[in-house]
């Protein structure tokens, strides 16, 4: 308060009386309302001092407001001056830009990147080839589910054109039916107790349960197929799957082991 002029003693004992003790407080009044202020103030702590005139209030807020304004600017002046500073950095530097602040955008995220949109039949491909995600829990019961759900499949077309078959043409139940019922009936077993068990590392949910999952868009799924079958294939081929539930990437063994 003591940047403010023409600010006679009094006046600022009534003003500390008010909390007005800094221009920064000052500055939000209006005119009458500080000097109704000062008023009820004067009046209820009994201290009988003599009261400014409206025309002295509005000149201690115009100066408060111009002292807040000039710290204001005075403060933003540095940041000004250092963001000039680094845009007129090539224009010091000859018109040349140094190598080294754009060197450090190309990460090995952003070559590789960069290489696979330049030949994106290579991208795709490695996609799918290229193991990738958490080891899981249990490789080779994963791997032997995923074998043994394929040939369940296959045991399911061969008895959906059997039947019709032995109805059609042949009544009577042959050597070769009973060798083939067996085989399906082991299958149908190996499948229970073998591919109905494989697990997600992550969710839990059955890998090869032709239940409906419905919450990750990135599973196998192949159009008349559904999902166990492309999931099986991939295990067998790529050794890694996503999981159809929460799509983790999971791979069967580490991928720079020889074996």
């Amino acid at each position: 308060m003591n940047r403010i002029d023409r600010l006679p003693a009094e006046h600022r004992e009534l003003l500390d009386i008010l909390g007005v003790a800094s221009p920064s407080t000052l500055a939000k009044y209006n005119a009458e309302q500080l000097l109704n202020d000062l008023r009820l103030a004067n009046a209820h702590f009994e201290r009988n001092l003599p009261l400014p005139d409206e025309r002295q209030v509005q000149d201690w807020i115009a100066q408060a407001q111009t002292i807040i304004r000039e710290e204001t600017a005075a403060q933003q002046e540095p940041e000004r001056t250092e963001t000039e500073e680094n845009d007129n950095l090539p224009s010091r530097l000859g018109g040349k830009a140094l190598p080294i602040l754009t060197h450090h955008k190309q990460t090995p995220v952003a070559l590789r990147r960069k290489a696979s949109d330049q030949n994106p039949e290579e991208s795709s491909t490695r996609r799918y080839t290229k193991m990738r995600g958490i080891r899981h829990t249990t490789p080779i019961r994963t791997w032997t589910g995923a074998l043994i759900a394929i040939l369940f499949w296959l045991s399911g077309l061969v008895l959906l054109f059997l039947l019709p078959y032995m109805l059609l043409f042949s009544h009577s139940l042959l050597r070769w039916h009973i060798l083939i019922f067996s085989g399906i009936g082991l299958t149908l077993f190996l499948y229970l107790i073998v591919s109905f068990r494989c697990r997600c590392s992550v969710c839990k949910i059955r890998i090869f349960s032709w239940q409906r999952y419905v919450r990750n868009r990135k599973m196998h799924h192949i159009w008349g197929l559904g999902r166990v079958v492309p999931t099986a294939l991939h295990v067998l081929l790529f050794r890694w799957f996503r999981c159809p539930s929460c799509g983790t990437a999971q791979r069967l063994r580490n991928p720079h082991s020889s074996r």
